[in-house]
């Protein structure tokens, strides 16, 4: 491989973990108030994949002001099935972090 396709690939690996914590963040959003403990396992992710709290940050500020879909026209899907249901465990995870399940948290899921 090429330093500049490793350099591609790296770049569409972290754009795939910013992708996921912003489906995490909806998550955590849906029921329209995120717990103290959602935001504590949405950043131990978040330190787990090795997003900055600056690029978490910046991805918040987008997903809340709009910019972020006319950004992200293209959804950045797991390049495996092993990492597609490490997410889906994640994202269910956090649906039950708070104690409550939330029918509009459910809907989010099944809509990820």
């Amino acid at each position: 491989m090429g330093i500049f396709n490793f350099f591609k690939k790296e770049d569409s690996v972290k754009k795939q973990n910013l992708q996921h914590l912003a489906n995490l963040f909806y998550i955590a959003l849906a029921d329209g108030d995120m717990s103290d403990s959602e935001q504590k396992k949405i950043n131990e992710i978040r330190e787990k994949v090795g997003i900055t709290v600056s690029e978490y940050n910046d991805l918040i500020e987008s997903l809340l002001d709009g910019s972020y879909s006319k950004k992200n026209d293209k959804i950045i899907s797991p390049s495996s099935d092993d990492e597609a249901w490490d997410q889906f465990v994640e994202l269910a995870g956090l649906v039950v972090e708070d104690g409550r399940i939330d029918d509009k948290e459910i809907k989010v899921l099944k809509m990820l």
